[in-house]
This record gives C-alpha cells, structure tokens and sequence, in this order.
C-alpha cells in the first residue's frame, strides 16, 4: 500500500516545495523594496497554503490518473507521458511565477488582465526591459527549470514503477 502513494505523495511535496520556493523568492525580492514584519512574511505562507493546495490538485489530477492506469496497464508509453505532463507543468508553473515576481517588482501587480494584453504588443512589454535584464531573465528561468527538473527526477521519478510488479 505505502508503495502505491510513493508516487502521488512525493508529487505533492514537489509541488509543495516549489510553489513555497517561489512564495519565499516572492517575498525575498519584495523585502528590499518594502519590508515586511516577520509576523506578516509567515501569514504569506499560510494565507497561500489553500491556494498551493487547489492548484496541486488540479496539476496533479492528469498525472495521478496516467499513474493509476499505469498500475493497470504497465504501459511505458502511459510512464514516459506522465513525465512528460509533469515535465511540461514544472516548466508553466516556473514561466508564471518569475513572471509573477518580475511584473509585481516592475509594475506592482501579478500577472492579470491588464498584464496579459501587453502580450498583443510584445514591443510595448519588452521597451521596459533592457538587453542585460533580458539575458539575465533568460539564464535564470534556465537555471530554475534545470533544477526543479532535477529535484523532480532525484525525488519523484524513481517511484513512478508498477507496483505489481515491484515484488
């Protein structure tokens, strides 16, 4: 039984981890331009745990159902397109949260609306960033994505397995 939840738990810390990781960036890039009492740092994460926790379960939901046909079927086809689903929302959720950084520090706002219509005008949104911030965008959001999929094949994908046939 506990080797049937490996899976799905240790996908649910993941996501867990990553989302804090970019709560705690969030907070970090914002104290040197206001700081916020300790007290009021800690609401963040408790305040966002709900939030975390709705948008696990609707990114886990595609994943945990290949994973439970997988149990079924042994299909190594099902295992590597899980990956590749949870390979694809690691990618989205990192885009989202830097941009979540970065338009909150440039335009005091998260990504809205009003930020999306900027993409019909993609000269417009990119005449407030120079050529260094650029670059150095790109090698973070580089960085970042390499890691996370790291962490995520260290400690997720080695329990992708049918358990079945792990006796």
């Amino acid at each position: 039984m506990l080797k049937l939840i490996a899976f799905p738990l240790r996908l649910f810390l993941f996501w867990l981890l990553l989302t804090n990781f970019f709560r705690l960036a969030l907070l970090v890039t914002q104290y040197f331009f206001s700081p916020l009492p300790i007290a009021e740092s800690l609401l963040v994460f408790s305040s966002g745990f709900m939030l975390d926790l709705s948008m696990i379960c609707y990114i886990s939901i595609i994943p945990l159902l290949l994973y439970f046909i997988f149990q079924y079927t042994n299909s190594s086809v099902l295992k590597y397109v899980t990956h590749g689903i949870c390979y694809l929302f690691i990618v989205l959720v990192i885009l989202i949260s830097i941009a979540n950084i970065i338009l909150l520090k440039q335009w005091g706002t998260i990504i809205n609306y009003r930020a999306l219509t900027y993409l019909d005008d993609v000269q417009t949104a990119f005449a407030s960033v120079n050529n260094l911030q650029l670059v150095a965008l790109i090698a973070i959001l580089i960085l970042v994505i390499y890691a996370s999929l790291k962490v995520y094949n260290f400690t997720v994908r080695p329990f992708l397995k049918n358990v079945k046939q792990a006796h």
